[in-house]
């Protein structure tokens, strides 16, 4: 029996933070990667301030938006479909979102089909804002989010437009890669990964990405929140306990919450804990993730690589986003807060975990496979828009 005709597909692609080495930005690009080369032959083009280290890693077409215009209009009229992705590509920046809204008309005007790719939508609180992101959401051809309080917000901008659940790419991540020449982990051992994250930005970069401006004793009770929980796990527990970055440059550099707190906990337990110094790529982490008992993730994507792998976690939230993906995968009995922080809460919260772990991860791996399969429906929905606009 002969398989499928595979179909080319030209697709461009903005909203990723991909100029970085961030785990969860490129975590989505591996998972978009993974799930749309199982059934189609893709040239992807990633629009990217940073575009050679995308050449480099991924061997991807990418072109800088102001270096290169030409390049990326070009390629942009060869496209079949033109995708917005990212884990939260729109905001509250006038000129971000003009750039985008540019492309949504270019794209307009060419009949090219622009998709909202399994995002999540950020509260947006300029008048501008909301008009330019009204323009490209009334013409996008296919609007998904990552979860129902993105939907939800979504809805209350604009109650007539209609809009799906399109689960995050990062869990469509298929490829797998050998971890043993980047990490020790002995298997007479319990392990528990803690991927903190760093809130040293400055306001301009805090008011996109935080939901809260954290004050300094709200941050001091968060470190030694993670402080005390280290030497529990490890004194009360019997556990093992990796820090591991999902972002190491400015701003916001992971490594340094593992190293304060590396410092900071009793000389007789250090042994028992490792900071890892650099930043794997999320094939490796996912792979990590796999050889923990739980993970306790304050970074989104490590919550997704986590859970999809049917590790159990539990979220110490500093934005609405992590509250809503572990909501979204029946998680809410293990979800934290940044301002309400307490170390006896995860505590409570792994006692439960260990109670019956093996039950945790059967009950994620029948979610994700529900999940995946929405996954599947959503993006078939999207190729067919593809295929139609190359057929045209």
């Amino acid at each position: 029996m002969k398989s499928p005709k595979k179909h080319n597909i030209n697709i461009c692609m903005a909203g990723t933070w991909l100029s970085s080495s961030n785990v969860g930005d490129n975590a989505i690009l591996c998972g978009i990667l993974d799930s749309l080369n199982k059934s189609n032959n893709i040239n992807l083009t990633v629009f990217t301030s940073k575009p050679q280290r995308v050449i480099d890693i991924y061997r991807l077409n990418a072109y800088a938006p102001k270096k290169q215009p030409l390049q990326l209009f070009s390629s942009l009229k060869k496209a079949d479909i033109f995708l917005f992705t990212g884990g939260t590509p729109f905001y509250d920046d006038i000129l971000h979102m003009l750039y985008f809204t540019f492309l949504t008309v270019y794209c307009k005007i060419f009949n090219i089909p622009v998709v909202i790719f399994g995002i999540s939508l950020r509260p947006i609180n300029s008048t501008i804002s909301k008009l330019l992101l009204k323009i490209i959401v009334f013409n996008s051809s296919y609007i998904g989010f990552r979860e129902h309080d993105s939907i939800n917000r979504f809805i209350s901008y604009f109650p007539k437009k209609e809009a799906n659940i399109l689960p995050d790419p990062a869990i469509q991540i298929s490829r797998s890669k050998d971890i043993d020449s980047h990490i020790e982990i002995k298997k007479e051992h319990k392990y528990v990964c803690i991927c903190p994250r760093n809130f040293s930005a400055k306001e301009g970069f805090r008011s996109h990405h935080y939901d809260d401006a954290y004050n300094i004793h709200e941050l001091s009770n968060y470190i030694r929140v993670l402080k005390d929980t280290t030497e529990w796990l490890i004194q009360e527990k019997g556990y093992r306990v990796i820090f591991l970055p999902m972002h190491i440059h400015d701003p916001d550099d992971d490594r340094e919450i593992g190293k304060l707190i590396y410092s900071q906990i009793n000389d007789d337990i250090r042994k028992q804990v490792t900071v890892i110094d650099k930043q794997f790529d999320p094939i490796i982490v996912k792979e990590i993730f796999k050889q923990m008992n739980f993970v306790i993730g304050v970074r989104f994507h490590s919550i997704v690589l986590a859970s999809s792998s049917n590790v159990p976690v539990i979220s110490i939230g500093y934005a609405k986003k992590n509250d809503a993906i572990m909501n979204f995968i029946y998680q809410k009995k293990f979800i934290n807060t940044i301002s309400r922080l307490t170390t006896k809460n995860i505590q409570e919260q792994v006692i439960d975990i260990e109670r019956n772990i093996m039950d945790k991860k059967m009950e994620l791996k029948k979610i994700y496979t529900d999940i995946n399969k929405i996954y599947q429906k959503e993006l078939n929905k999207i190729l067919s828009l593809s295929k139609r606009s190359a057929q045209k």
